[in-house]
């Protein structure tokens, strides 16, 4: 796993002209980076290093208006320009996707938090039977969106015109995962940043890891040893009761801060443990009780609660959590690759990225998973243009893996709140190693399944997970049975 140390800057330069100049269009237009691309006379294959699209150079949809239904708070779009690199990404993808095809795409966002999800959810049915032309293209976060599958709310991506699944701005684990007898009812990929901001990884106070003479991480990354044993190793008496009250509390300091939630969820991909397993028929069924199963569960519940290395608060008070990160109090946390720059970017003290652990040195590369923040997009059946906003997807897609993710990236993440060239190939690492699973991704649809390793470990009391897990064990393989039987019943459109 021996990776190159190249300059990140001259990476994400590289990589930042080509997808500048993919995304000019000709014509005079302007960039996201605010310079004249009239004098462009190149041909996309010649100015990009992305792969292109496969859409007719002809195609012609008369201006047709393509209604998108956004989840409001993750800002996936920008009606107008303000000099930030992504903001300005975001506005020309949709810019430059209308010119091409001839169409306006309209941007309609809603609110949308966990206690809303059902509001949300009802919104985009509410669309879908009234056939008011409000929703051509729905989101929202995986978590949810995929309730909505089995009702019939949406088309199959598969079978639509201009839509070509293998292209690499479509997340082909998820595809894999997700398509049942041939059949895909939502997507994942380009389209939206967090595909890209929302992986998880290891962050390290670097003046910590000096004071504790610890060992070089990057070094254990690229030998294949950075394991969760290590991580035990490295934490052991690192707390120090700091306010001297004589009780560990959010003012003292640990080896390893965590929040309960979406922080614990991707250590399953980490640790390669699958909540669902596809059965020798291709389809999946639950194998969250298995001995490696029952084994790294027991320990990432003693070593959280029991060992006195760390310290947890739940999703509701994150920010005091990576507060303790940010005050030089956390050796190690673990948390989005996108707290680079919205939780960490201001950070005084020199701060490090690594991927999450693995479960033991026998296994083969770092894997991880995004949160479940990440958008999931589906084409409704009442859009009145099938073949038009099948197009707009495409396209959409493939122009924010030209422009939207590079700007992301290579310069916002990995160039600007990198604090050194390893962290930069970290990043690459982390993204290289996203992992999806059908049970993961589709789990609030089954008895919310993919919820119970988080809430196990969240619980500070804990009867083993053997015994737990028997407890759901036949009620969600009878929810999964009944997902996949609901699917492979819808009619074809």
């Amino acid at each position: 796993m021996k990776f190159k140390r190249i300059t990140a800057l001259l990476l994400a330069s590289v990589l930042l002209c080509g997808a500048l100049a993919a995304c000019s269009g000709g014509g005079g237009e302007t960039s996201p980076d605010g310079s004249d691309t009239t004098a462009a006379e190149t041909t996309p294959e010649e100015t990009t290093l992305f792969m292109p699209d496969d859409l007719p150079a002809d195609l012609d949809f008369k201006g047709a208006k393509v209604n998108v239904f956004w989840w409001e708070e993750n800002r996936e779009f920008c009606d107008e320009q303000d000099g930030d690199i992504v903001n300005d990404a975001l506005y020309f993808r949709d810019m430059n996707v209308e010119d091409r095809i001839n169409v306006k795409i309209q941007n309609n966002p809603m609110s949308y938090t966990w206690a809303t999800r059902n509001v949300y959810l009802d919104t985009i049915r509410s669309a879908v039977l009234a056939g008011d032309g409000t929703q051509d293209i729905a989101s929202c976060q995986y978590a949810t969106l995929p309730a909505l599958v089995p009702d019939g709310n949406f088309l199959d991506i598969a079978k639509l015109p201009y839509v070509d699944l293998d292209k690499p701005w479509y997340v082909q684990g998820l595809i894999e995962e997700t398509t049942i007898d041939g059949r895909l009812y939502l997507v994942g990929g380009a389209y939206s940043k967090i595909s890209i901001s929302g992986a998880y990884g290891i962050y390290f106070n670097k003046m910590l890891h000096e004071n504790y003479k610890l060992e070089n991480l990057y070094d254990l990354v690229d030998s294949g040893s950075w394991v969760i044993a290590k991580m035990q190793e490295m934490t052991k008496g690192v707390y120090s009761d700091i306010n001297g009250d004589g009780t560990a509390g959010n003012e003292d300091q640990y080896g390893f801060a965590i929040f309960a939630g979406n922080a614990i969820t991707p250590f399953i991909q980490a640790f390669r443990l699958g909540i669902t397993t596809n059965n020798k028929e291709g389809y999946p069924e639950l194998t969250m009780n298995t001995p490696k199963w029952v084994e790294a569960v027991d320990l990432m519940h003693a070593y959280i609660h029991t060992s006195g290395d760390c310290v947890m608060g739940n999703d509701n008070i994150a920010g005091e959590i990576s507060a303790i990160f940010v005050d030089d109090r956390a050796l190690f946390i673990s948390h989005s690759i996108g707290a680079a720059s919205s939780t960490f970017g201001e950070m005084e003290t020199d701060f490090g990225i690594i991927p999450l652990l693995k479960w033991d040195e026998a296994q083969e590369g770092y894997n991880t998973a995004i949160g479940e923040g990440n958008t999931l997009f589906g084409i409704v059946t009442s859009t009145s243009n099938a073949e038009c906003t099948a197009a707009v997807m495409e396209a959409c897609f493939s122009e924010s893996y030209r422009t939207v993710a590079p700007a992301l990236f290579e310069v916002a993440m990995k160039v600007k709140y990198s604090r050194d060239n390893e962290t930069a190939q970290m990043f690459d690492i982390i993204r290289e190693g996203i992992l999806f699973n059908f049970g993961s991704i589709y789990g609030f649809g089954l008895k919310e399944i993919n919820t119970r390793w988080k809430a196990y470990l969240a619980n500070k009391s804990g009867s083993g997970w053997a015994s737990f897990i028997a407890q759901i064990e036949e009620p969600a393989t009878a929810a999964i049975n009944d997902y996949i039987e609901a699917v492979r019943n819808l009619p074809e459109r």
